[in-house]
């Protein structure tokens, strides 16, 4: 699991406009029950910016990071 974290981290930074690397990476975590580093990913989702041409995937990936929170908020 600490292969597909490194991966994640990197597309993180190479495209972070993309929510979906967020996403995974968060999905990453949870998987390697390192709850912490998943709220703070899914929350940088959460606080995406919206513009004329993303908002649609935009809340797409907001929704999935939101299910998310709701899966780890008991932990």
């Amino acid at each position: 699991m600490s292969r597909s974290i490194g991966h994640f981290k990197k597309a993180t930074s190479l495209g972070s406009e993309f929510g979906e690397n967020y996403l995974g990476l968060a999905k990453a975590y949870i998987e390697n029950d390192e709850l912490l580093l998943a709220r703070a990913t899914l929350s940088k989702v959460i606080n995406m910016k919206f513009n004329s041409k993303n908002a649609e995937s935009i809340l797409s990936w907001q929704n999935q990071a939101n299910r998310l929170f709701k899966k780890i908020a008991d932990n």
